[in-house]
């Protein structure tokens, strides 16, 4: 269906998204929520930064001032500060994100054991052969063997 939109985890579900502002809101889950309604004016804000869709300080005025536009300077800093926001945003759209997690595994390693499979192209006499040389490798003569024990 909209695998593309799961994998880049992005979503226009207005729920999904109304939940994600108020989470940014609530700042963390260590809240106490019994005092002074905390919990309830996070909630709160978090349903006019959504229905403002950013514009908060501009409806909060025209809300207390009776439908009158912010002034000259109202409206400068608002715009300004819009025009600064979408700045950020388009700066954040051209730098690539960093990988928080580098693959951890990119093939055999030849310092860790076995880099390729063992080859068995070898006949039993010949694993005797070299069984027999290897024992022999170890054995030590009566000098190396005093050599050895002090």
């Amino acid at each position: 269906m909209h695998a593309d939109s799961l994998l880049m985890n992005v979503d226009n579900n207005v729920c999904e998204q109304f939940n994600s502002i108020i989470n940014k809101h609530l700042a963390g889950k260590r809240i106490n929520f019994s005092l002074r309604q905390s919990y309830n004016t996070r909630i709160e804000s978090g349903v006019i930064s959504y229905n403002t869709s950013g514009q908060l300080l501009r409806s909060l005025h025209k809300h207390v001032v009776h439908k009158i536009s912010p002034g000259n300077v109202g409206k400068r800093f608002l715009k300004s500060r819009e025009r600064k926001t979408v700045l950020l945003k388009n700066r954040r759209k051209l730098i690539p994100k960093r990988k928080l997690f580098l693959d951890k595994s990119c093939g055999a390693d030849a310092n860790y054991g076995l880099a390729e499979a063992l080859i068995d192209e070898y006949t039993q006499d010949d694993l005797e052969r070299k069984k027999s040389k290897f024992l022999c490798s170890l054995q030590l003569n009566e000098n190396a063997r005093q050599l050895l024990e002090k």
